[in-house]
């Protein structure tokens, strides 16, 4: 009996040690996609810097960039 029971929880150890592997691609992906948003935001805020800079309107610099007004007021 003691034998099976440590036979099962050695199983279930192996299957949940799996699980975590399977969904090492899903992780990696999402930190990835992160990556991505936040490098596309500052290249946003670096051309709207540039836009300001060079005397656009605001509203201009908003539309091409996507930027909100939060953001620009960062700037």
């Amino acid at each position: 009996m003691v034998e099976y029971l440590l036979r099962k929880k050695a199983l279930r150890l192996k299957l949940n040690a799996l699980k975590l592997k399977l969904n090492e691609p899903i992780l990696l992906n999402n930190a990835l996609k992160s990556r991505l948003k936040r490098a596309k935001k500052n290249k946003a805020i670096e051309t709207a810097r540039t836009m300001l800079a060079d005397g656009l309107d605001a509203a201009v610099v908003m539309k091409y960039t996507g930027l909100s007004p939060d953001d620009l007021a960062t700037l």
